[in-house]
């Protein structure tokens, strides 16, 4: 027999083998070797097949130019499953990479109940994920009525398990714990409930060799075997591993659009080989949307970066109202399910109740974001009695206060009151706001004001719509609280919008005004983006924001990020990288001071200003953190004309170039 036709065979039976259970059957290693060989063959030639053609390009500028669909702007939240096999243990977010460090609660425990990691690894405890009790449909029955109009299960996790039907990899749901198709079912029960349907990808080609790091020992672990390297993945810098990746990658993440068709696409992170084979699939992505959908495009592709689509932050709220539509993804308590004894200490694994989320959900509406909220699922596909009192919570208040979220836009501010945002870190609300704290959103002529606690006096002041405000024109038609159908008593004053209450709450948690008659005046406050004319304020400065910013990076890694409660420019690591103002309006001639605030962690660096042709170049201060912003005079330019002009920063040609954060640009006349 010839060497090819063995292998055709040999290839054929393992097909015929897939379907059982791999952790029940001895896999020689010669077989192994072999099957791991036709599969990247196989991935390799998925890489050259065609995708679908259409008007969206393999292009980060084509990419970038699609607008937000209108029905994801107005579903305004969603739920997401983030459930797999590190549900097992319940006592570790990242039990795949920690079981395998052994100064972790992980290691303790899988010692403890499966055995020795070195003889007993993950690959050997994926059916302890048997999901059991699983009911999806009722499950999306809870998360309909929650006021969810959007659901995203996971589809692949770092542990590079896939929760659906794969034909690129062993390593999946169909073959290992559930026995079937979890995605599928997910996206099922899902469309029956008339949601929206999405997946999420958290693609880490190290994550068990992360876990490893600190181990002597790690030569010993069943990841340290090439036959495991499927699952596993070889060692960092193997060699030909980073090709093989990539391909891996796009042809299962290609098959997972194609077989279940998400108008919800999240990446943990930008879009994977985003240079090469990722604008490839992405164009595919929204080309196969738009095919399905009669040319009109109804995907969402949800990134952490500057690509294009949505931008998402993890566990954090964008601490102001922005242009771009955007989307928090967080958990009720842990990404993975927890039991009480172990979610404790790191603050993102305390369950938060749904007076947090609700108020966490108004104040993101009101920024033009979306919230995606996980429902932590124990490894049987259960949910625990904290997620089972917020999604009723939910249900209740949504009963009465829904028409304030859904299809609503923002109000020329998002909102007042005392309560800020944490300013380092992942800033997500993480305890109720307060009576004082209010957030608008608006729906045609109506304004709503969800005031986030009960005023133990029985009066609310909403100071942003006094008589005089400068943010609003018109006068109160009619002004009612949704869930009672009594008249309310107030009065407009120079101090604000005064309401007396009436006796009982009509729900819990947050209360929704809802105004008619009030307009916000959009030539008093305008939303930044890149599109928008800066003017000078009264002092005659030039703010020049982050979102103001037309950023040029070959790279796409520069991105306009919300670190605490200021804007940034982030990431500007690329020597070849600018940033544009295209339309900076100088109302007088003069002399303007030029200064910038910029975070410099630890090598000096150097920025060229330029405007009306003249070119400032200062070196930036070092600040030692990336949140550490210090100001930096750049000199004085003269603008002889007054007019719109451009105003340009890039890297100085006359030193290396080291990362920097950049938060504003300020231009102030002199003279």
């Amino acid at each position: 027999m010839k060497r090819n036709e063995l292998i055709t065979i040999t290839v054929l039976l393992l097909s015929a083998l897939s379907r059982l259970n791999a952790a029940e059957r001895p896999v020689p290693p010669s077989m192994a070797v072999v099957e791991d060989a036709a599969r990247a063959k196989r991935l390799a030639a998925a890489v050259q097949e065609p995708v679908e053609s259409g008007p969206i390009l393999p292009t980060s500028a084509s990419i970038k130019s699609l607008p937000c669909p209108e029905w994801f702007r107005d579903a305004k939240f969603g739920i997401w499953s983030h459930w797999g096999p590190d549900s097992i243990s319940g006592v570790e977010q990242n039990y795949a990479k920690e079981m395998y460090r052994q100064v972790t609660i992980a290691y303790k425990y899988h010692t403890e109940h499966f055995g020795d990691p070195r003889t007993v690894g993950y690959k050997d405890i994926l059916n302890h994920f048997d999901a059991a009790k699983w009911d999806p449909e009722s499950l999306m029955k809870k998360y309909k009525a929650a006021g969810a109009r959007y659901f995203v299960s996971l589809a692949r996790y770092h542990d590079n398990f896939d929760m659906y039907d794969s034909s690129f990899t062993p390593w999946n749901c169909m073959n290992f714990g559930p026995k079937k198709d979890v995605v599928g079912l997910w996206r099922q029960a899902a469309l029956k409930e008339g949601l929206r349907f999405g997946l999420s990808f958290h693609p880490c080609p190290d994550f068990y060799w992360q876990g490893q790091a600190e181990n002597k020992t790690k030569v010993d672990y069943d990841t340290a075997d090439p036959r495991n390297w499927s699952l596993y993945h070889p060692p960092p810098g193997t060699p030909g591993f980073k090709e093989e990746y990539a391909h891996n990658v796009y042809a299962r993440t290609k098959e997972a659009i194609d077989k279940y068709q998400p108008d919800v696409l999240y990446f943990d992170g930008g879009i994977p080989n985003g240079a090469d084979l990722g604008l490839k699939l992405i164009s595919h992505y929204y080309n196969s949307n738009i095919s399905r959908h009669a040319g009109k495009n109804e995907a969402v592709m949800t990134v952490k970066s500057n690509d294009g689509g949505v931008l998402d932050f993890e566990r954090s709220h964008a601490p102001k109202l922005i242009a771009r539509a955007w989307q928090c993804d967080t958990s009720e308590s842990s990404w993975f399910y927890l039991d009480d004894s172990h979610a404790l200490g790191e603050i993102h694994t305390l369950h938060r109740n749904a007076k947090t989320m609700l108020h966490a959900l108004a104040d993101i509406v009101s920024k033009n974001g979306n919230l995606l909220m996980n429902i932590p699922l124990k490894s049987d596909g259960t949910i625990d009695q904290h997620c089972e009192t917020l999604l009723a919570d939910f249900a209740a208040w949504m009963k009465i206060n829904s028409e304030s979220i859904f299809g609503t836009r923002p109000f020329v501010v998002y909102g007042e009151g005392p309560t800020q945002l944490p300013r380092n870190g992942m800033n997500e609300l993480k305890e109720p706001m307060t009576a004082k704290d209010f957030r608008f959103t608006t729906k045609g002529d109506t304004l709503y004001a969800i005031m986030c606690g009960w005023p133990t006096d029985g009066r609310a002041t909403i100071t942003s719509l006094a008589d005089g405000s400068p943010i609003v024109t018109g006068a109160i038609d009619n002004l009612e609280l949704l869930g009672y159908s009594g008249k309310l008593s107030w009065k407009r004053t120079k101090d604000g919008l005064i309401i007396n209450l009436p006796e009982h709450k009509p729900c819990e948690h947050a209360y929704a005004f809802k105004v008619t008659g009030l307009k916000g005046d959009s030539e008093t406050i305008t939303l930044p983006s890149p599109a928008s004319t800066i003017r000078p304020d009264k002092d005659n400065v030039l703010t020049l924001l982050p979102d103001h910013a037309n950023i040029h990076d070959v790279w796409d890694r520069l991105c306009v990020l919300y670190a605490g409660n200021e804007t940034i420019v982030s990431l500007w690591d690329n020597p070849k990288a600018y940033i544009t103002y295209d339309k900076v309006k100088f109302e007088r001639p003069g002399k303007y001071e030029v200064s910038a605030r910029m975070a410099v962690r630890e090598l000096p660096t150097a920025v060229l200003i330029e405007v009306a042709g003249q070119q400032l170049i200062k070196k930036a201060v070092i600040t030692g953190q990336w949140d550490s912003f210090a100001d930096v005079a750049f000199g004085t330019v003269e603008i002889k004309e007054p007019g719109v002009l451009p105003v340009t920063l890039k890297p100085s040609p006359t030193q290396d170039w080291h990362c920097i954060n950049l938060a504003t640009v300020t231009l102030k006349r002199v003279n």
